[in-house]
């Protein structure tokens, strides 16, 4: 009961709050749940990265239940933001640096981004240019969230056992949508961070878990 109150406690903060800071705008004007952006204050990119560091300690504080429900209904929202805005990529590489959350947010943060995969595509004659400009700016946004969960992976043995499960699916779908789309650089580059990733691990015991499973 503790912990479910803990948890409302934590969604109803967030959505009257701190989560205004994933829904600000680059303007720095009203965010989309009324409250005014902290961002208004800041003056560079390093200043908002900054900004956004301090908030992503927050939720760092949480019990692991009440993190997973704040953020695996927050995830679409989050990744809006990054679009938007790609300094907000800092909240993200924070919790996957992070020790005691990071696989955790690996978990969720896999799913979101395995499910999105076909927006990786980017549609070179697309007519209109504000279209073909905000793909672009949403497949670059998944691509940098892949290489961060990647590196996260590297960093801790512990994340070997979350990407496991998607291992084949990344892969199966980065050839099928490789083979179709009229840019395929991305999945190329997807799959070039994944196997590097494989590869290059600190933990050469553990990540035999996951590259033996390509071995021939």
């Amino acid at each position: 009961q503790v912990e479910s109150k803990a948890s409302r406690i934590t969604c109803n903060l967030s959505e009257s709050t701190s989560m205004p800071v994933l829904a600000a705008s680059d303007s720095g004007s009203q965010s989309t749940f009324g409250s005014p952006s902290i961002l208004q204050g800041a003056g560079s990119v390093p200043e908002e990265k900054e900004i956004y560091e301090i908030f992503a300690q927050i939720f760092t504080f949480l019990d692991v239940r009440s993190f997973q429900d704040v953020f695996g209904l927050r995830m679409p929202e989050m990744f809006e933001h990054i679009v938007e805005n790609s300094a907000a990529l800092t909240i993200p590489q924070h919790f996957l640096t992070h020790q005691n959350i990071s696989k955790y947010f690996a978990d969720i943060l896999l799913n979101f981004l395995v499910s999105n995969m076909s927006e990786l595509s980017v549609q070179l004659h697309e007519s209109d240019p504000l279209d073909r400009e905000k793909c672009q700016k949403r497949s670059q946004a998944l691509l940098r969230l892949f290489q961060s969960l990647f590196s996260s992976v590297a960093l801790f043995s512990m994340n070997e056992p979350v990407l496991k499960p998607h291992l084949s699916t990344i892969v199966r779908e980065c050839l099928s949508h490789a083979s179709k789309a009229e840019d395929s650089c991305n999945f190329l580059y997807l799959l070039r961070a994944l196997f590097k990733s494989l590869t290059n691990g600190k933990h050469e015991l553990q990540f035999e878990m996951l590259y033996r499973d390509f071995m021939p």
